[in-house]
């Protein structure tokens, strides 16, 4: 199912969540989750949500904690991960996914000497 549009604000979401609920069959019979970010259009103040269709709402870091989940392993010893955005106010959802993921692991967080922007890296050991 797609659906094209130049912008999305709630009332346009809610009816992308009715029509989604009517194309999958949603109902009393039929329960649909589904994960969404916390962008202010989905948000669950005032958002109406079909009989059917359940909710359920990631940490707003979870674009940036899920593929250091998924990559970490995959980096080898001397491997280096970039966090561009670290310890930037408009991204502290980046901050939080690498800290609450490195929390007990034997990493040294370094900054960007380059960057005039905080940010950040880690060197696998």
């Amino acid at each position: 199912m797609w659906y094209l549009s130049n912008g999305i604000n709630k009332p346009f979401f809610a009816e992308l969540l009715k029509a989604f609920a009517r194309e999958t069959g949603a109902g009393r019979e039929r329960i649909i989750i589904l994960a969404l970010d916390n962008a202010g259009w989905h948000g669950p103040q005032n958002l109406p949500v079909p009989e059917g269709v359940r909710l359920v709402y990631q940490p707003s870091y979870s674009p940036e904690l899920q593929p250091a989940e998924h990559l970490w392993p995959l980096v080898v010893p001397g491997g280096v991960v970039v966090f561009d955005e670290y310890g930037i106010r408009p991204w502290e959802g980046e901050s939080r996914a690498v800290d609450e993921f490195f929390e007990g692991k034997t990493v040294e967080l370094r900054k960007l000497d380059w960057s005039p922007n905080p940010g950040a890296y880690i060197v696998k050991r």
